[in-house]
C-alpha cells in the first residue's frame, strides 16, 4: 500500500514538474512600458495585445459612483505604420459618427513628448452609457484623454476617462500618471 502511495506521489510530482516546465514563456504577459498610479488607484495587466492594461480609482465613499479609469491598448505587428498613420486611422474611427455613436466633439489635439517617447494627445467629449439603479443606462458626458504612441511596429493608445464636470479636478491626476510613463525597450 505504501509503495502504491509513493508511486502515485512520484507520478503526481513528475506530472506537476512537466506541466510547469512545459509552460510557454511567450504566454506570460509583460508590459513594455511602466506607469505609476496614484495611491487610491488599482491597476491590472490583461494581455499582450488589445487591452493590455487597465486601472481605476477606488471609490472614496458610498455615493462615489462615477469614477475615473484608464485603459492601454496595443496593436502589434504594424510594419507599414508610423505614429502619424496609426493615429490617423484610430482618430477617424473615434470621430466618425457611423462608428462611434457617442462622439460629441474634439477638445484638443496636440503633439507631445513624455520621457523621450513621442505622443499625440487627443482629448474628446463623448456621451458614454452608464448603468444606474433606477435606469438601465443613461448617457453621461465624459472627457476622454487619449495618448497615442508607436514603438517597434506596435501602435498604442492610453485612454483616460472622467466625467466632464470633474475634468479639471482629475486632469492633474492624469497628468501625473502620464509623467510617470516610461517605455521599457
Amino acid at each position: 500500500m505504501k509503495m502504491l502511495s509513493f508511486r502515485n506521489l512520484l507520478l503526481l510530482f513528475a506530472i506537476t514538474t512537466l506541466s510547469l516546465t512545459s509552460c510557454n514563456k511567450e504566454d506570460e504577459v509583460t508590459l513594455d512600458f511602466e506607469i505609476t498610479l496614484p495611491e487610491n488607484w488599482i491597476g491590472s495587466v490583461h494581455a499582450n495585445q488589445g487591452i493590455v492594461y487597465s486601472a481605476a480609482r477606488t471609490k472614496l465613499s458610498v455615493t462615489d459612483t462615477v469614477g475615473e479609469w484608464l485603459e492601454v491598448w496595443k496593436e502589434p505587428n504594424l510594419s507599414n505604420f508610423d505614429l502619424s498613420t496609426y493615429y490617423a486611422i484610430i482618430k477617424d474611427k473615434i470621430t466618425d459618427p457611423d462608428f462611434n455613436d457617442y462622439f460629441i466633439s474634439v477638445i484638443e489635439e496636440k503633439d507631445t513628448t513624455i520621457n523621450t517617447t513621442d505622443f499625440i494627445r487627443l482629448i474628446t467629449n463623448e456621451a458614454l452609457p452608464y448603468p444606474t439603479s433606477t435606469n438601465d443606462t443613461i448617457d453621461l458626458n465624459r472627457v476622454i484623454t487619449r495618448y497615442f504612441f508607436f514603438e517597434k511596429n506596435s501602435g498604442y493608445f492610453l485612454s483616460m476617462v472622467c466625467q466632464d464636470t470633474s475634468y479639471y479636478r482629475v486632469k492633474p491626476v492624469f497628468d501625473g500618471i502620464m509623467s510617470s510613463f516610461h517605455y521599457k525597450y
